[in-house]
């Protein structure tokens, strides 16, 4: 499994969130029991194509977009909306192939009225979004 970056340019704290990705991704595979193994690397931001390693059944590559607290002041500033979003791009390719044989976005959310949450849980957030968005137990 690879793993980058597409930041939005305004992006505040990114070593921070990456940080924060890349122990949310660890957590993640390391305790999913539908990639019983796992190896979970940074892509080279100067590689655009993938391909599957040798040995391997295929490649994930897992491009996050957002991971970060949000905050909404409603009607009053009594009333505050918060929580986290993700938005993950993730990319399947099964060997032999040039192109990824299946895509898709995981786009979660996590929160509601009165909660505010900080940078601390982006790990467990990011863990939380895959384990919806891949479906794994």
């Amino acid at each position: 499994m690879l793993w980058q970056t597409r930041w939005r340019a305004d992006q505040k704290d990114v070593p921070q969130r990456e940080a924060a990705a890349a122990r949310g991704m660890a957590d993640f595979f390391a305790g999913a029991a539908c990639f019983p193994t796992t190896t979970v690397a940074r892509a080279d931001a100067d590689h655009p194509a993938f391909t599957v390693p040798p040995g391997s059944d295929m490649l994930l590559v897992l491009t996050v977009r957002e991971l970060g607290p949000t905050v909404k002041l409603l009607s009053s500033a009594a009333l505050i909306e918060g929580g986290t979003e993700v938005a993950v791009d993730v990319a399947r390719y099964v060997p032999g192939g040039s192109a990824p044989d299946r895509q898709f976005s995981i786009h979660w959310r996590s929160g509601g009225p009165g909660v505010v949450k900080g940078v601390q849980s982006l790990p467990a957030d990011l863990a939380a979004a895959l384990r919806a968005g891949l479906q794994a137990r």
